[in-house]
């Protein structure tokens, strides 16, 4: 009883986490957010506004606008936003991340954080994200790629390690596809953060029957 006691109070690693949630690494979707369009128009008007002053440069380019509510109908929305998706209720404004495809690259300046992004728009087709983790076998010279692609949405959540590769893609190409993403960033620096983080921003339920891996 007592070596059954120890085992039971042994801390959870990080890595048994992701086993137990069958993720390879990490990347994953969480369970659809209730948010009303409604309230996310404030900020695909916020990036109209910019692209009609300045465009979107090539398709590929990835462009990121800070912004923060600014009257009361955009505040409560915001509000409303953060409690749903449980955000840190001090945050007062976010980065909104669009393109209409984003190759695959890494994010090596964010080592040490995690990207908590929201899905605010997609335009006609939803879009395919993608990562890629590679890795290489002591006693072999060929690497192992392993890829994990959820569809998205407008209103589905996941979460990101952005120094894996990524990509993002239109399921279908059609003119005026978007992709516009309210995206936070999160500590994922140490063993215990990246443990809060997961029990913050937990795997969608369902299995991600939409998912592929290979």
């Amino acid at each position: 009883m007592q070596a059954r006691a120890q085992a039971i109070d042994q801390p959870k690693s990080f890595k048994s986490i992701l086993k137990k949630a069958k993720l390879d690494h990490f990347f994953y979707r969480c369970d659809r957010k209730k948010i009303d369009p409604e309230d996310l128009a404030w900020m695909l008007e916020r990036v109209k506004k910019y692209i009609a002053q300045y465009g979107t440069g090539s398709p590929s380019a990835i462009e990121v606008l800070s912004v923060r509510p600014q009257n009361m109908t955009e505040i409560e929305a915001f509000e409303r936003i953060k409690k749903e998706c449980r955000l840190e209720p001090w945050i007062d404004k976010v980065e909104l991340v669009f393109c209409e495809w984003a190759s695959l690259h890494t994010d090596p300046d964010w080592l040490g954080k995690a990207f908590v992004s929201l899905v605010v728009g997609t335009g006609p087709s939803p879009y395919t994200v993608s990562t890629h983790k590679i890795s290489r076998k002591k006693d072999s010279q060929i690497p192992s790629v392993k890829t994990r692609g959820f569809k998205m949405h407008t209103g589905d959540l996941f979460v990101l390690d952005p120094t894996l590769p990524h990509s993002a893609n239109p399921c279908t190409n059609h003119y005026g596809s978007l992709l516009v993403l309210m995206q936070v960033t999160e500590l994922f620096g140490s063993e215990q953060e990246k443990i809060e983080l997961f029990d913050r921003y937990p795997p969608a339920k369902d299995g991600y029957p939409d998912a592929f891996c290979s």
